[in-house]
């Protein structure tokens, strides 16, 4: 939806938008949005389109559930150092910086 995007990307968008709209199925465009929301650093706007879309046990859900958490550590900080040099890997949060781990929900 670009309703979403502040005014001044609106131009970006529709050119996305357009770029989208010539795929001729459901998975290419969202594969093409996806590709698209991660090279221009929108992550929250793919999202939020995902969480509309995403019904129990379809692509879109499992999708939303991994784009909705690695935006959540994308925006963390370390709970020991406060550094955001935070990387994800094998359903662990760990701090580059000082080492402090954490797993689980």
């Amino acid at each position: 939806d670009l309703h979403s995007f502040p005014n001044d990307a609106l131009p970006i968008y529709k050119r996305i938008n357009k770029y989208i709209e010539r795929s001729k199925d459901s998975l290419a465009k969202l594969t093409r949005f996806l590709s698209l929301s991660m090279k221009t650093n929108n992550l929250e706007a793919a999202v939020e389109v995902l969480n509309e879309h995403a019904f129990a046990g379809t692509l879109a859900s499992r999708l939303y559930d991994i784009f909705h958490r690695s935006l959540t550590i994308s925006k963390a900080v370390c709970k020991n150092c406060q550094s955001s040099n935070i990387r994800m890997g094998e359903g662990c949060i760990r701090c580059l910086d000082c080492n402090w781990e954490g797993c689980g929900g």
